[in-house]
């Protein structure tokens, strides 16, 4: 990474912690470049102005995601309940990276959704992903092909998008409610990402399915069957 990239990332990186605090109306850009530890004329030089900073912020978070998603649902060779599962593990995966991405989405949707609308537009039009049909067309086949149950696919897409993203939004109130120590936060978090998908493997897939799927040893992580 370059000098340039690497201050614009710092950026980026102190902006999402500011946003998330603050939000847009409470971000002050002196604070960002502090924490970024750049003096605010550099911060300027990269951002006119605050809002062009928090669309950047959004867009970013969002596109990595949707690239990211999109690189599974275009594996046609990968049998359809891998496939589905890759699909979850992948969000989850990226939410890890990205964790306070859910609260600066709700923040925006509080507060209109205009940021996050035109994000989502966007990474549309540069990624050729529309939407969430993609999504729905595999759980589709996989009802098709008898390896998922006949579930509405809208709603089993929302329950797991909500099942996988409301503990980054809620980590500070699940911390302090199970009372998780800040060093025992990554253990709690790896168990969750195994939890949400045990639980799709056995609601989700047909018992057949499951079951194929459940002889693999549970120590085995779910990345080395994904893989």
């Amino acid at each position: 990474m370059n000098r340039d990239s690497d201050a614009r990332q710092r950026i980026l990186d102190a902006a999402t912690e500011v946003f998330v605090d603050k939000g847009l109306s409470g971000a002050r850009m002196q604070e960002i470049a502090d924490r970024a530890q750049i003096n605010k004329a550099m911060l300027h030089y990269y951002f006119t102005s605050k809002e062009k900073l928090y669309e950047t912020v959004v867009s970013t978070a969002v596109q990595g995601i949707m690239e990211r998603i999109q690189g599974v649902l275009k594996g046609k060779d990968v049998p359809t309940e891998k496939r589905f599962l890759l699909l979850v593990d992948t969000y989850l995966d990226s939410l890890s990276k990205s964790p306070h991405l859910p609260r600066l989405v709700v923040m925006d949707l509080l507060a209109g959704g205009e940021t996050v609308m035109k994000a989502f537009q966007q990474a549309q039009d540069k990624t050729g992903f529309v939407g969430a049909r993609p999504a729905i067309a595999l759980l589709q086949a996989g009802i098709h092909e008898g390896v998922i149950h006949e579930l509405d696919p809208k709603h089993t897409l929302i329950s797991t998008i909500g099942m996988v993203a409301f503990s980054f939004l809620a980590e500070p109130l699940l911390s302090s409610v199970l009372q998780i120590e800040d060093r025992k936060a990554g253990q709690f978090f790896a168990d969750r990402r195994r939890n949400v998908m045990e639980i799709l493997q056995h609601g989700v897939l047909k018992e057949q399915v499951s079951t194929r799927v459940s002889t693999i040893p549970r120590e085995d992580k779910w990345e080395k069957w994904l893989g």
